[in-house]
């Protein structure tokens, strides 16, 4: 699973930060399973995530009846946002117009509604302006 070239292009003049793509792509293959945390399991088969976020810091220590509290945690948007300093809601755009593209289209009005969803999925990306003093 890669960030197509449409997708970044879309992103980039919406005004996506390259930390919001790279969290993007981080959830999305969290969240399908192409990737799995970074962290270790103790003999016990409990995994502890090495990633120390306030996602994974606000879940139950784990156990033996729940030993994948972390590891669950460290799949949230919330934790990948926080990995990469990316704002949660444009992580979740980011990683909606990933699956948006995950299927080749075969034919040119596929690729033409494909590039229309991810324009609607990416939506402009209000920058805050600082006041002068």
């Amino acid at each position: 699973m890669e960030i197509s070239k449409d997708i970044k292009k879309i992103a980039r003049t919406q005004g996506y930060t390259k930390a919001d793509l790279q969290a993007g792509l981080a959830f999305a293959k969290r969240k399908n399973r192409d990737s799995n945390p970074p962290g270790d399991f103790d003999s016990a088969g409990r995994f502890y995530a090495h990633e120390r976020t306030r996602a994974v810091e606000s879940v139950r220590s784990p156990s033996r009846a729940f030993p994948y509290s972390q590891m669950t945690a460290a799949r949230t948007v919330r934790h990948c946002a926080e990995v990469f300093g990316a704002e949660e809601l444009h992580v979740k755009r980011i990683a909606k117009a990933i699956e948006t593209c995950s299927e080749a289209p075969a034919t040119a009005k596929e690729a033409a509604e494909q590039l229309a969803a991810i324009r609607k999925t990416l939506k402009t990306v209000k920058l805050e302006i600082a006041e002068a003093a």
